[in-house]
């Protein structure tokens, strides 16, 4: 039983830990930011959290985050969604 609370507890701190790096990443240089969204990711894979709709904000490749100067949007008509590129890998 206690197992489980101690189990809730942790993600719920890590949920706000990547809550914050995120935050920290959009008010950052590109470099520091690149590391801010790194440290996101490995505690998401760590504590088996999902990210959701911050899935968008940075390259599954190279992990930048997104702004206006290292990303192109676009809207595709067919498959009715946005597309990110980035322009940094």
């Amino acid at each position: 039983m206690a197992y489980k609370r101690d189990e809730e507890k942790f993600k719920g701190l890590a949920e706000e830990r990547t809550e914050i790096l995120f935050w920290l990443a959009k008010a950052n240089t590109e470099e520091v930011a690149k590391g801010y969204v790194k440290s996101a990711i490995r505690i998401a894979k760590f504590c088996n959290l999902r990210l959701g709709n911050k899935k968008a904000l940075f390259c599954r490749q190279c992990q930048t985050f997104f702004n206006s100067e290292n990303s192109k949007v676009r809207l595709n008509s067919k498959k009715k969604r946005t597309e990110i590129l980035c322009l940094r890998c």
